[in-house]
């Protein structure tokens, strides 16, 4: 189940005998997809939880409403609090993730998740909108990249020491992973196996 949404249980049955005018229809990445019965509104998340819930695949930053008079709009399902609400003959389409139209963060960060990625987007700017931890240094942000290759790298930078104008230059990439390590998630598992194995030397010492 996706993320963002799980599912609920349907608040409608899927079938012919539902008409236009009194259901609203939701579509794409979305478990189970078809029209469920309204009567006078509802809200957005209600109706992709009623169709099984988000998909793993699914974009739940770009979801589309249509509504009966042909207008429509872009919707941002996985911001807190209320996002839309549908109506009578309303469409909703959810479109199928392009992981290159984000970057992605996750660890001591409030904002966990996807940042939309836009050229120029730096690193920086990245951690910033996700709003680290006030306890949390930056000393050990792991930049992971796809190379062109298939393989993947990943860079720990400490922002923490690099310098204000060239830490605004680390420039991100489509669908690159941060990671903002939570405080003591920093060490390398070199630095754990040598802390373990000077614990257990002095263990057998004082036998």
């Amino acid at each position: 189940m996706h993320r963002f949404l799980t599912a609920a249980p349907a608040i409608a049955l899927l079938g012919s005998v539902l008409t236009s005018g009194s259901m609203v229809t939701v579509s794409g990445a979305v478990e189970q997809p078809g029209g469920l019965a309204i009567t006078k509104t509802m809200g957005l998340r209600t109706a992709l939880e009623s169709a099984g819930g988000l998909r793993e695949d699914a974009d739940p930053k770009k979801i589309e409403i249509r509504s009966a008079d042909g207008s429509s709009k872009i919707v941002d399902a996985s911001k807190l609090g209320p996002v839309a609400t549908l109506r009578p003959g309303d469409t909703v389409s959810v479109p199928i993730l392009n992981e290159d139209d984000y970057v992605f963060i996750k660890g001591a960060v409030a904002l966990p998740g996807m940042i939309e990625y836009s050229p120029g987007l730096t690193l920086r700017d990245a951690v910033r909108q996700a709003a680290p931890f006030d306890e949390v240094g930056l000393s050990t942000v792991r930049l992971t990249r796809t190379l062109a290759d298939g393989t993947s790298e990943t860079l720990e930078i400490n922002l923490d020491a690099v310098e204000s104008d060239a830490a605004e230059g680390i420039a991100l990439e489509p669908a690159d992973r941060i990671e903002v390590p939570y405080v003591g998630q920093g060490k390398s598992d070199r630095d754990l196996l040598t802390i373990v194995v000077i614990g257990l030397l002095v263990i057998l010492l004082l036998r």
